[in-house]
């Protein structure tokens, strides 16, 4: 149920954000930028490289795989929406000065304008390592490998029924019978709290909302 409170109050979220970054964006000055060359640039350098280097350091030192480490480290090469209240407050306590922060309403500006850019740079790299290299997915760990070479399955197939009705209930009868591992998506919550009841994982949720096929594919 909470999957789908999540997808309805998707919409005002993203208007929220719409007004958020257009009053941002009447904050950004190309001038404080021109003016503070030396500072911006420093700055876009620490937020950019150094911050995601150590971060990426960090991570591959207590041995996750790289793709891991190039996530979290992209995943900081920005200024977070919470430094626009930050530098808003510095400035209103006149610890900050007004030029310090234009540059830094122009960095966060910049930082989070570029970060997607930097999240299908990723996907790119992760689809070639894949497509190229032969490398095995590191979704699966060594020991799901080792039991799999010995004939044994070290996962169960995975189902996902559309719908409780009739014909969901077959299909979900006929999959759990032949031990697949079912997720169940329907609208009805008397069929939700059935199959509670039953301990069968399922979703309550509009199937066709993004945000609940969302949460589908990171059960996959």
């Amino acid at each position: 149920m909470s999957y789908q409170a999540a997808a309805n109050a998707l919409p005002m979220r993203d208007a929220f954000s719409v007004i958020f970054f257009l009053s941002v964006g009447m904050l950004f000055s190309p001038a404080a930028i021109l003016d503070n060359l030396p500072f911006f640039f420093g700055l876009m350098g620490i937020l950019l490289l150094l911050r995601p280097l150590i971060a990426f350091l960090i991570v591959k030192i207590a041995k996750k795989p790289s793709m891991t480490a190039l996530t979290v480290a992209c995943a900081i090469a920005q200024i977070g929406e919470y430094s626009f209240i930050v530098a808003e407050e510095g400035s209103g306590l006149g610890i900050l000065p007004d030029n310090i922060y234009d540059v830094l309403i122009a960095a966060a500006f910049s930082t989070i304008a570029l970060n997607p850019f930097l999240f299908k740079l990723i996907g790119f790299i992760k689809s070639n390592k894949k497509n190229y290299k032969g490398e095995l997915s590191e979704e699966f760990s060594l020991e799901q490998i080792k039991t799999a070479k010995h004939g044994k399955p070290s996962f169960l197939p995975r189902v996902i029924v559309i719908g409780f009705g009739p014909i969901g209930q077959k299909i979900a009868q006929e999959m759990l019978s032949r031990d697949y591992h079912v997720t169940i998506v329907d609208q009805n919550i008397d069929s939700i709290t059935l199959l509670r009841d039953a301990e069968v994982e399922n979703i309550f949720g509009d199937a066709t909302q993004f945000h609940i096929l969302k949460k589908l594919k990171q059960k996959m």
